[in-house]
């Protein structure tokens, strides 16, 4: 949960403004300069930074190398002399590092393979800055505000900004899994070098005993430090629990916490998280949301994760992470598993469509109203067969986990918000690499999907856990959220601020409230979501004179963003 901030052919800025806007993620702050560089880090212990006459070194994360974990920068600037950090592969564990080699004029970055731990970087004339929250970025004298047009385009597609992009045009995320570099004077951004964990061809056939050991195994790296107040984000599906379990094994000297979030009205979510939890003997937490809450926890949230992403989703996990941090300083996640071992209702379609059965009808993907000036005119979402992208499951997966979008990395900038140490087995590069060489049958059949991880999960788990469906953790679509977004889409929309941005276009603003206002559905409300998240974003980050509040107060005052009198 530790950060660093680093700057290359620009004026020294004082470490000082840094460390107090990320002092959330630990107290001990420490800064090495050579001429016209600066790393600082920010973390709970030291040793995170490393200087000699050559070469820079900074990390956060815990990175492992040969198995053995690295506690000390010193120790990444010795394997790094080694050549034991050439291999992307070779570096396991959640982190970003990055090098700064001083003969040779040039940065090379690594982030993980999953990119659980983020790292964003700008240029500001022919200087170079980079930081693990981009909102540092943004506070820099000479920052370029320009929006990314076509980032936000990519948003409104899918719900997330697309991979390697942020809304601001000069800042980009370090990709994940490869390693990254750049010289002083390039003015360019950083070029990545290709690397993939996942192996081009599935095996034959994968014991469930692997699985299992390498679960095992990941839980136990991510535990060796023995944590004393520990926690689980826990749904009321087998991913979750599984970890769960596993955690609970390898830390029998502590109670595990668990932590839930939903509504309060049959949620199946909620209460398939309390059975899970009474049956693995675990210390349940839950947190009950309405719409009306989403006033507050929008815009914190968004400050928090900075991209915008995951409709109601993230945050309800922010509320859930506000929850956790009174209670514990490790979060364990069950994220990433749908992704590898196939466990999406796209890849129980792609599956069907692939061996010649019928697919459910859903909503075509592109159907999205986008609100704006210049795109495409707004269509509704039509119902269609999905035909498949890939000639196989493996494949599509594949293709996802080489396209890494910064979402694995909002939910850990969330816990972090609250002192939280954020760990994903799932995201372990054994794990990872396990999971991809498991065939498409082990996966997906007409009798269900993640099967050979239900399989493993039945060598530690109850039988009414393991074959319990997926759902996920959101509110629901009613009339209660239609109201809150109704109101809040009229303060945002109708707002003198809003009204002088020259990127809307007004006339699919009015259909994206019209379409609500009509009916409620899984689209009408993602479409005003989105529209909402937008305008939002521009008003925190984009907009001067709410970001200059909201670094100086150290926090984002609600009421400030969504109000009708906006500037």
């Amino acid at each position: 949960m530790d950060a660093m901030f680093g700057s290359i052919g620009m004026p020294l800025v004082d470490p000082v403004l840094f460390s107090r806007m990320l002092k959330h993620r630990g107290s001990y702050v420490d800064t090495i300069k050579e001429a016209d560089i600066s790393l600082t880090t920010v973390s709970r212990l030291p040793g995170r930074i490393f200087k000699d006459p050559e070469l820079m070194v900074s990390y956060t994360g815990s990175p492992s190398v040969e198995g053995k974990q690295v506690s000390m920068a010193a120790d990444l600037a010795e394997l790094y002399a080694l050549g034991k950090l050439d291999a992307p592969d070779a570096v396991n564990g959640h982190y970003c590092i990055a090098l700064v080699d001083i003969p040779k004029q040039q940065v090379r970055f690594l982030r993980d393979n999953i990119g659980v731990n983020t790292l964003y970087v700008t240029r500001i004339g022919r200087g170079l800055a980079f930081c693990t929250e981009y909102k540092c970025l943004r506070a820099l004298p000479g920052f370029d505000r320009s929006i990314d047009l076509e980032a936000i385009k990519g948003f409104e597609r899918t719900g997330w900004v697309p991979s390697g992009l942020t809304f601001f045009s000069e800042v980009k995320p370090v990709l994940p899994g490869k390693w990254s570099k750049v010289s002083y004077e390039d003015n360019s951004f950083p070029s990545e070098a290709a690397s993939s964990i996942t192996p081009a061809i599935a095996d034959a056939f994968v014991p469930v005993e692997v699985v299992a050991d390498a679960l095992l195994s990941a839980v136990e790296r991510l535990g060796a430090d023995q944590p004393p107040a520990v926690g689980i984000m826990l749904s009321s599906g087998v991913d979750s629990a599984l970890i769960a379990e596993l955690v609970a094994r390898s830390m029998k000297q502590i109670t595990v916490k668990s932590f839930t979030v939903g509504h309060n009205g049959g949620d199946p979510e909620i209460e398939g998280a309390r059975l899970t939890a009474l049956a693995l003997g675990l210390e349940h937490h839950e947190l009950f949301l309405e719409p009306s809450e989403f006033s507050r926890l929008l815009p914190e949230a968004m400050w928090a994760m900075e991209n915008p992403g995951g409709y109601d989703e993230y945050p309800c996990l922010f509320g859930l992470c506000e929850m956790a941090g009174l209670h514990v300083d490790v979060l364990f996640s069950g994220n990433l598993s749908d992704t590898l071992f196939g466990g999406m209702n796209f890849h129980t379609q792609l599956w069907k469509s692939l061996n010649g059965r019928p697919t459910d009808e859903e909503s075509a993907p592109n159907g999205s109203l986008t609100i704006l000036k210049g795109a495409a005119s707004g269509t509704h979402a039509t119902l269609r067969t999905r035909s498949p992208s890939h000639g196989s499951l493996h494949a599509e997966l594949i293709a996802t986990m080489d396209r890494r979008d910064e979402r694995m990395g909002a939910q850990e900038m969330l816990a972090a918000r609250f002192c939280i140490d954020l760990r994903m087995p799932y995201a372990d590069t054994h794990v990872v690499r396990t999971a991809m060489r498991i065939p498409d049958a082990q996966k997906v059949n007409d009798k269900g999907n993640k099967l050979i991880l239900r399989q493993a999960s039945a060598m530690f788990l109850p039988e009414e856990i393991v074959k319990r469906p997926k759902r996920i953790q959101q509110l629901m679509y009613d009339s209660a959220m239609r109201t809150w977004l109704l109101t809040t889409f009229d303060l945002l929309f109708n707002s003198a601020a809003a009204q002088k941005r020259d990127v809307y276009d007004y006339e699919n603003l009015a259909l994206v409230r019209e379409e609500l206002v009509r009916e409620v559905t899984r689209s009408t409300v993602q479409n005003a979501w989105k529209a909402i998240s937008i305008e939002t974003w521009l008003r925190m980050f984009a907009d001067e004179e709410h970001f200059a509040r909201a670094i100086t107060d150290e926090s984002v005052k609600p009421e400030a963003v969504f109000s009708p009198a906006s500037p």
